[in-house]
């Protein structure tokens, strides 16, 4: 497993497994409460690299991503 910071390019794949995890129904918001979209979400990744006091970090395995934790300072 391989854990690095997100980069835009990522956010297609950690969509999905935010989608995943709302769907357990253990998270905060429930499936298709909140819209996620590649762009808007791209975005999102790019302003948290370009905040020295947030990040977003992805698990990968193979490639793909398996896991995100994200702290977001204002």
């Amino acid at each position: 497993m391989l854990v690095r910071e997100a980069i835009g390019q990522d956010a297609e794949q950690v969509i999905a497994v935010i989608k995943n995890a709302e769907e357990s129904n253990f998270m905060l918001f429930r499936p298709g409460e909140r819209k996620l979209e590649t762009e808007q979400f791209t975005k999102f990744i790019e302003n948290m690299n370009n905040n020295s006091h947030s990040a977003l970090f992805i698990a990968e395995i193979e490639m793909t991503v398996v896991g995100w934790l994200f702290n977001r300072s204002r």
